[in-house]
């Protein structure tokens, strides 16, 4: 979840990383301006194509991130930290 500062940030995280949570901070920003980066934000769409490559790559990691620790994973995961 990026922090968006400006409707410039709001836009990319929409177009490019299919953001569905937007971040802002409550002592940077003025009301005004708040309204401005949200209108931005929920207006863009993800422009997909080269990007997805990236958001595909995230999901493979979490999914095997996701799957259980085998027993020789975790032998060599005490032994590195020893």
């Amino acid at each position: 979840m990026p922090l968006c500062t400006d409707t410039y940030m709001a836009k990319m995280t929409r177009a490019h990383n299919d953001s569905n949570v937007l971040c802002l901070g409550g002592k940077g920003i003025g009301e005004l301006e708040a309204l401005d980066i949200l209108d931005a934000w929920l207006d863009t769409e993800y422009e997909a194509g080269r990007h997805s490559i990236s958001l595909e790559l995230i999901g493979e990691a979490e999914e095997h991130l996701s799957q259980p620790i085998t027993p020789q994973q975790e032998e060599l995961f005490h032994d590195f930290n020893r």
